[in-house]
């Protein structure tokens, strides 16, 4: 691709010709020059430079698309041509949020790097709105993902369910006995109670009075949570909003509010801290592997699928 696409795709990512240039290692009235004279050739501007934060314009929303696209197929033919010459090597780009990364697939991940000594693992962590935006602008290979339209519209291989719970302390729940009926202790999670048919579920009416931490924008936990409250038109009581599942369900173990949690968070924990199964079918998340069907899969990619595949599966 020639070097003027480049500077106009990372000026597209800046939104700014200085911190582009800096990221290109050019000094900024190049870049600007190489731009301007695209510009003229085309006969009009690519961004719109009358506001701080420069914005693309129609013309250059469409050379973004053109760039986007050339730089996957170049990233394939790389991809391809390593395999030929060199087999398995070369780079696995993974997205994962926090709560997969940690919680999820980080035994994978040690056991993949130790027995593939040659590939190059590239982990980004982020929301999970942004990681979809990242998966179809090809900058990861693979993601994880539970929406089901990423899942329908792309490779896939089903690797885990999770099942979504309420956690609180009994200093944050009301003084209901009735409440006990229902409630679950970390040992009845960890050893699957919760997934039994015979488990008391409960509806989320019960909580409505509570404060609770809600995951913040772009989570899916966060959209699952506020779908709950809507079923039975609840307006939650937030009492704080969070980044990381694992500072909610701390902060939750030690009485600050209740809170929605995975299943497989949950560990030993204080005595006092309750779990309950809400009757939704928001509850029960289905995570996917994805990847997409028109790139080229790599050795290492596949490899990476596979060992997902023997361990999650």
């Amino acid at each position: 691709m020639e070097q003027v696409l480049r500077y106009v795709y990372q000026v597209y990512l800046d939104r700014n010709f200085t911190k582009a240039a800096e990221h290109m290692n050019i000094c900024q009235p190049t870049m600007s020059l190489a731009i301007k004279k695209l510009e003229s050739f085309i006969g009009a501007p690519l961004f719109d430079r009358s506001s701080r934060n420069l914005e693309l314009t129609e013309i250059g929303q469409a050379y973004i698309r053109f760039i986007k696209k050339s730089m996957l197929i170049e990233d394939d033919l790389e991809a391809e041509t390593s395999d030929i010459i060199e087999g398995e090597k070369g780079v696995v780009r993974i997205g994962g949020t926090h709560y997969i990364n940690s919680y999820v697939i980080s035994d994978v991940l040690t056991s993949f790097f130790k027995s593939h000594p040659n590939v190059e693992i590239k982990l980004e962590e982020t929301g999970s709105e942004k990681l979809s935006q990242m998966f179809y602008d090809g900058m990861i290979d693979v993601m994880f993902s539970c929406n089901q339209n990423l899942v329908e519209n792309n490779r896939h291989y089903h690797v885990f369910d999770d099942y979504i719970l309420i956690a609180a302390n009994d200093d944050v729940l009301p003084n209901d006995d009735r409440l006990l009926e229902y409630a679950l202790t970390a040992s009845d999670i960890i050893n699957g109670k919760h997934k039994c048919p015979d488990c008391p579920k409960i509806s989320i009416e019960s909580f409505k009075s509570l404060p609770f931490i809600i995951l913040s924008e772009g989570n899916n936990l966060r959209q699952r949570c506020f779908n709950m409250f809507a079923e039975k038109n609840i307006k939650p009581n937030i009492a704080l909003e969070l980044s990381q599942l694992a500072t909610a369900y701390s902060l939750a173990a030690h009485g600050f509010a209740a809170t929605f949690i995975s299943d497989r968070l949950v560990k030993n924990t204080p005595s006092k801290l309750r779990f309950f199964m809400l009757d939704s079918d928001e509850t029960r998340r289905s995570f996917h592997i994805i990847f997409s069907d028109s790139r080229y899969i790599s050795h290492a990619v596949k490899a990476f699928i596979d060992e997902i595949r023997a361990s999650l599966v």
